[in-house]
């Protein structure tokens, strides 16, 4: 009986490193992530990568995302969408390149936003930070 429970603490112990191991892919994934906002939603994938294409264009983004997937449910506002790129230099550069033109009035890209994808945990490791930074700018503007 000892040796079986050995046995499946061993395996625990080896599903468990394998499991953690996994995650640390996908978090590395992620960071090859751009998550887009603004951008109206089509009815097939075509259209998306249209307007990614147009979007690389007028940001004059060299590399192409290798793939396109769009988040969340459908309701009143458009999914978002979620370009993944090669490496996460070239999804900086996509970012601040899109960045630098939404900052023109003119530019047809001034109603997208985006940010980098992020885990769970950096979501709410965000979301935490935010609501702290928005509690300590109302109390500096209530001092006034």
């Amino acid at each position: 009986m000892s040796k079986q429970m050995t046995e499946i603490t061993s395996l625990h112990s080896e599903v468990t490193s394998l499991q953690e191991v996994v995650a640390g892919l996908k978090a590395g994934e992620i960071c090859n992530d751009v998550i887009i906002s603004g951008l109206a939603e089509s009815v097939n994938g075509k259209k998306d990568a249209e307007e990614v294409n147009k979007i690389c264009e007028q940001a004059t983004v060299n590399t192409k995302p290798i793939g396109l997937q769009r988040l969340g449910k459908r309701g009143d506002r458009p999914k978002l969408l979620t370009l993944t790129f090669p490496s996460t230099f070239d999804a900086r550069v996509f970012r601040s390149k899109v960045a630098e033109t939404v900052k023109y009035d003119a530019s047809p890209l001034s109603n997208l936003k985006c940010r980098p994808g992020r885990t769970k945990d950096e979501r709410e490791e965000y979301r935490k930070d935010s609501e702290q930074a928005e509690q300590c700018n109302h109390r500096s503007w209530c001092q006034c």
